[in-house]
């Protein structure tokens, strides 16, 4: 599911007359990244690793939106972030044992949710 909403916006994207993106080298290279680890998360199979590429994998993903937010943050809605973040926060208690293992994700996708609504609303709340 995390990578679901991402997956809308970006079929949104082409269907909304007034959007408008950039594929910079940068993005280019964040895309590799995130393929190669979705790649070697596949080809190890292990679990532990599995996490690890997963986190790595949408790191990479997530950066050129974090740039763009930082830049341009009239750009993003904040809406978006603050839900994942609630859903996040929501899932924590599912989690059976508080290892790096199984709470890593999660955990990750709480602070890249901080992050980014951070990024969005900074101008707001220091000025």
């Amino acid at each position: 599911m995390a990578g679901f909403t991402p997956l809308l916006i970006f079929i949104a994207s082409f269907v909304n007359k007034n959007s408008y993106w950039e594929t910079t080298k940068f993005d280019i290279a964040c895309g590799i990244i995130s393929v190669f680890a979705i790649i070697l998360w596949i080809v190890f199979g292990n679990f532990e690793l599995a996490v690890l590429f997963a986190v790595v994998a949408d790191i990479a993903a997530s950066l050129p939106t974090i740039f763009k937010a930082w830049k341009f943050p009239e750009t993003e809605t904040v809406t978006v972030f603050i839900t994942s973040l609630i859903v996040g926060l929501m899932t924590l208690p599912s989690i059976p044992r508080f290892t790096i293992i199984d709470s890593s994700f999660q955990v990750y996708l709480i602070v890249i949710n901080l992050i980014l609504i951070f990024a969005i609303l900074r101008k707001r709340l220091l000025f």
